[in-house]
């Protein structure tokens, strides 16, 4: 079958934009700020043999990466004999979705005016509890970590699963939310449904699995064509992280084929069964490929076929790869870790592409809990502040989350929903890794219980002991740091008790630089100092540039013997450990 290219171009800008109207129609219609200003969801079309097509332009990566491995398993279990209009397929389960329970996976069957099935408007969404402990870093198996939803129909032919929606809230300790939420999802699908049926309409198609079918395949011919420029052979990497008490290694081999990517994991540590940081294989995937994509062909749309040149595996039982029932809710926090590893082996296969290690990663949500005044329980995940991405190609980093594309969540919002009180919420100077082009700033915010009873915090801190990695010469961040009461706290995992009026702090690292710092343009220093980003001491010591009542007064001896092609200069280490 011929396709007209603009016909065509103009159909896939469609489902691309289908898929942002739905993501419209999940934030109007959920309720809990996670999703409505987290970003913490994502909506996708996927045909019917569960490849994916579209996603929004703006979506986790993680979830776009997973949500086509669970509508595989929803066909698996109900083909498309069994679907009818008005139906609609959930779960939560970790290995057959993202990797731990509190996401919802809902897809909804796509029926045209004929009965013919065309695709599966699908979404995930995060869920602010599931049940269970609420102790995300140190639950030990997923039985502990809330109710587990086989794959199950939701909606039957437009009615909803009421006994369903029963036993959810009855497992939750915010039954209105969550309910609210995975009624939004519902929405969501139904906007991507209604959508796609007019684009089939209006562009009069009559063969949709064949625009699948081309769309799938001018992407993979793209994606294919951008590896084969690369140098081919076997690219090895590293990342060591705080884990729930131990370092943490993600161990890596990129191998690249002519036009074939393949990526393996052995020698990364093996899953912990005394918390919850194991990654289920879909969510490895996820981060994988995405990371991957970003060095190769960024701007390619994402979809089944851009994706088909990448293998991965781990072994069985390993950090990245976790058998049941390993518990997950911290999954995120060694998933994100993965760019590192694979940024460090390809650093010199596309220098001109790297970026620096992220400091915002690794680090979850921070979650408050316990009981309003009028005793009824309240949980509140908030995304306060990221640390800083590293450096990027010819640009510094920013202070923004990092390989997830989670937003923040407002002061406001949380202070209106928790009895906390945000008493600061500000950049860290001198907290980003040098580099001619430096990564992006930590951030420190504080809370304080102002209710009459306690409420618990719930976190996950790293690199407190593993800062960022400057890449090509690039210097690390600062690491992270938590301090209880102003007093500094050792761990990064767990649970703290505040008493009304106790406050908890939290700094975030900054991401790692790229390029030898004395590389940096001495004007661009000048304005970090004036923009209170960088210290006076700290442009002298770091880059070599001296600055005095706001101008530039020269450079240090190092840093002009390191420009000068005829003279050598010692590259200043990285920093590896916590800064005293």
């Amino acid at each position: 079958m011929e396709f007209d290219p603009i016909t065509l171009k103009v159909v896939w800008d469609r489902l691309v934009a289908i898929c942002q109207d739905a993501g419209a129609t999940m934030v109007r219609t959920t309720f809990s700020p996670v999703v409505r200003e987290g970003n913490d969801y994502c909506c996708s079309l996927i045909d019917t043999r569960g490849r994916q097509l579209a996603e929004p332009l703006h979506t986790l990566p993680s979830f776009t990466g997973t949500l086509p491995f669970t509508v595989r398993h929803f066909l698996a279990k109900y083909p498309g004999s069994q679907l009818r209009p008005g139906d609609s397929i959930v779960t939560n389960d970790s290995w057959l979705g993202t990797g731990h329970l509190n996401d919802f996976n809902v897809a909804t069957p796509v029926f045209t005016s004929e009965g013919n099935l065309v695709a599966m408007a699908s979404c995930t969404a995060h869920m602010t509890d599931i049940g269970g402990s609420i102790n995300y870093g140190a639950t030990r198996d997923v039985h502990e970590e809330g109710l587990r939803i086989p794959i199950s129909k939701i909606v039957r032919g437009g009615n909803l699963n009421t006994e369903l929606i029963e036993l959810i809230r009855f497992n939750v300790r915010t039954p209105d939310e969550c309910e609210g939420d995975l009624t939004g999802m519902l929405a969501a699908n139904a906007t991507m449904a209604n959508r796609l049926l007019e684009l089939i309409h209006d562009e009069n198609i009559k063969d949709f699995p064949a625009v699948a079918d081309e769309i799938i395949r001018r992407s993979e011919e793209g994606m294919r064509d951008a590896i084969e420029k690369l140098p081919a052979g076997r690219y090895e990497g590293s990342a060591t992280f705080d884990g729930a008490g131990f370092p943490v290694t993600i161990k890596v081999a990129v191998e690249i084929d002519g036009t074939d990517v393949r990526v393996d994991y052995s020698g990364t540590s093996p899953q912990d069964n005394s918390s919850s940081l194991n990654v289920a294989m879909n969510y490895t995937y996820a981060f994988t490929v995405y990371p991957l994509k970003l060095l190769i062909y960024p701007r390619l749309p994402t979809n089944h076929g851009c994706l088909r040149p990448f293998s991965i595996s781990a072994p069985s039982g390993s950090i990245l790869n976790s058998e049941w029932p390993a518990a997950g809710f911290c999954r995120n926090y060694t998933g994100h870790m993965i760019h590192a590893a694979i940024f460090t082996a390809l650093e010199k296969v596309v220098p001109d592409r790297i970026w620096g290690h992220s400091g915002s990663a690794p680090q979850g949500p921070d979650g408050v809990t316990g009981r309003r005044e009028n005793g009824r329980p309240f949980v509140q995940l908030f995304f306060a502040g990221s640390g800083g991405t590293g450096a990027m190609p010819a640009k510094d980093g920013e202070c923004c989350y990092f390989p997830t594309n989670a937003r923040g969540t407002s002061v406001e919002t949380t202070e209106l929903s928790a009895p906390v009180l945000f008493e600061e919420k500000t950049l860290i100077a001198d907290s980003a890794g040098p580099g001619k082009y430096r990564g992006g700033l930590g951030t420190r915010w504080t809370i304080r219980n102002i209710g009459s009873d306690p409420i618990m915090y719930t976190g996950q801190v790293g690199r407190m002991n593993y800062p960022a990695l400057g890449l090509l010469g690039g210097s690390s961040g600062r690491p992270n740091r938590l301090f209880l009461n102003d007093q500094p706290e050792g761990r990064g995992w767990g649970r703290w008790y505040l008493q009304p009026g106790e406050r908890l702090t939290k700094e975030s690292a900054g991401g790692g630089g790229l390029h030898h710092p004395y590389s940096r343009e001495k004007e661009s220093v000048l304005m970090d100092v004036l923009e209170g980003y960088v210290s006076v001491e700290s442009a002298r010591e770091q880059y070599g540039v001296v600055i005095e009542d706001g101008q530039i007064h020269g450079i240090t001896p190092g840093r002009q013997s390191l420009q000068n092609p005829g003279v050598s200069a010692e590259v200043r280490p990285q920093r590896k450990g916590v800064e005293p």
